[in-house]
């Protein structure tokens, strides 16, 4: 029988502001394992809100006010150690409509990323979850500040994936890198449909098995790559089963130390399966690209390409750029052909957290969302064109962001029809002192649609605002308020109602 000495070890989190807060706790562990104890945090809360709502039935003929009282347990799980990062939080919310205008419910918010590294010259395992409550009817949700969702306005999306990742150099001729993406994806309708109309309920898994054989070092300025890659997706409701093959052969010639071209060559097909009010879609041939590189140093890249891919001419563009050390400029046109569930699988990748622990989207800074809201949920396929630029200025104690979007969709089954939206959002926030901080984001919205099939009525034009301060009461208390302006601006009759929303919230930690 084998016996272990154990120690006591004594940890302390950092203070996590707005309520996610400090834990110290005692654990045993046996002598000569320390090293899988360099941070491990543990961070439970509890949140008190009374919201009022100048509308809680949302963007209806006519507007109910009512006042919602609001409880959310939270925990937050944090572990940093040699062979593993571990990030978790949960914050379900009760909600309860204090003159009864909506019928009381709960709300699932949860994200994790977990990443193991079992070897660290060769093999790493990535997992991620997410699970949150959007809205059915476009722009439901503000880009950086959620209204209350209506009750009969909602649908529950969460995704989650496995990516085990193995590498193995062979000196400096070539590299193999081999992954494995295994992704679920599911949206939970619990809206109220108008007759006759589809359910956004579905579910999807995706494997992706991919293998990237690449050029070494000793090959010079001539760096070349050949990537095959096949995902298939099984599907229910109006998702749709799918499978996508992809072979390239690409590579690039550096020029400079700055400057590099960029090309590949290959074949494509991917087909969709038919589904209720759609039919099936296929495409496949020879892709291409040819395109250059800029990348000055490692905080500064602009790639420009223009090609055949997924059945059209389509130039891409990729810029990631510190103008200096307080401004950072991120920007991205990419076309792709993809239904909901696919878009929300795509988003998980850019699943990230602030210096505070709460979800943003890595590539823009804002909060991070499964879903464009800009569209609202939908169960068509369609090809996706967005181009989407941030702007993000430090001050020495406030930040401002600015956000531009153009996105337009077209549906690639079923009858023709088109979508598009132009958004722009800025962001300001500032520390007012040491226990108080204030937020302002000012947003605007323009939506056209041209027969898409989009759950709910049409709005064109929208205006978004809100403030918010935030109060250090102590080392384990914060108090917010928050206001918040949403108004339709369009003449159309179904553009909806206009949103006023005062939240008053207090969190402690336990």
């Amino acid at each position: 029988m084998f016996r272990h000495s154990y120690k006591l070890i004594r940890l302390r989190a950092p203070l996590r502001q707005f309520g996610r807060g400090v834990l110290c706790f005692g654990i045993l562990q046996p002598a000569g394992l320390s090293a899988w104890a360099d941070d491990f945090t543990v961070a439970p809360t509890i949140g008190f809100q009374e919201t009022y709502t100048s509308n809680s039935g949302g963007n209806g003929a006519t507007s109910t006010a009512d006042l919602v009282t609001q409880v959310t347990p939270a925990v937050s799980l944090d572990e940093t150690g040699p062979w593993s990062s571990i990030t978790l939080n949960y914050s379900p919310t009760y909600n309860k409509y204090d003159f009864h205008t909506s019928p009381d419910r709960i709300d699932q918010n949860f994200n994790s990323t977990v990443s193991v590294t079992p070897s660290e010259e060769h093999l790493k395992i990535d997992f991620a979850a997410y699970a949150s409550e959007e809205g059915a009817t476009p722009n439901s949700n503000t880009i950086s500040n959620n209204l209350l969702i209506a009750t009969n306005n909602r649908v529950l999306f969460y995704a989650g994936s496995v990516i085990p990742h193995f590498s193995q150099r062979f000196g400096d001729v070539a590299t193999i890198e081999a992954y494995y993406r295994l992704k679920s994806s599911n949206t939970s309708d619990q809206s109220v449909r108008a007759p006759g109309s589809a359910s956004l309920s579905n579910d999807s898994l995706q494997q992706d098995p991919e293998i990237i054989i690449g050029s070494g070092d000793s090959f010079g300025r001539l760096s070349a790559q050949a990537d095959f890659d096949h995902s298939n997706t099984t599907a229910s409701g109006a998702g749709g089963a799918s499978s996508n093959d992809r072979y390239t052969l690409g590579g690039q010639y550096h020029l400079t130390y700055d400057y590099s071209l960029t090309g590949s060559v290959g074949y494509q097909r991917i087909h969709y399966a038919a589904t209720t009010g759609s039919s099936a879609y296929t495409n496949e041939g020879l892709t291409w690209n040819a395109g250059i590189a800029i990348t000055p140093d490692p905080t500064k890249s602009l790639s420009v390409s223009y090609g055949l891919q997924e059945g059209i001419y389509v130039p891409t563009v990729k810029l990631s750029y510190s103008i200096g050390p307080r401004t950072s400029i991120v920007g991205s046109y990419i076309v792709t052909i993809q239904n909901e569930l696919e878009a929300a699988l795509q988003n998980l990748q850019y699943l990230a957290y602030d210096s505070v622990g709460n979800p943003i989207d890595s590539r823009t800074g804002l909060p991070f969302s499964l879903l464009n809201q800009s569209f609202g949920s939908q169960n068509v396929l369609f090809r996706d064109k967005p181009a989407q630029l941030s702007l993000v200025h430090q001050l020495e104690r406030s930040a401002i962001t600015l956000r531009l979007l153009y996105d337009a969709r077209s549906a690639v089954s079923g009858p023709p029809s088109t979508e598009t939206v132009s958004q722009v959002d800025i962001g300001y926030n500032r520390q007012l002192s040491d226990k108080t901080t204030a937020s302002f984001d000012l947003g605007y919205t323009r939506n056209v649609f041209g027969g898409l099939s989009v759950t709910g009525g049409s709005q064109d034009t929208l205006l978004n605002a809100s403030v918010s301060f935030f109060w250090t009461l102590s080392s384990t208390a914060t108090i917010s308020v928050t206001g918040t302006f949403f108004e339709p601006l369009s003449n159309a009759a179904t553009a909806g109602t206009a949103s006023n929303q005062v939240v008053l919230g207090f969190r402690k930690q336990l």
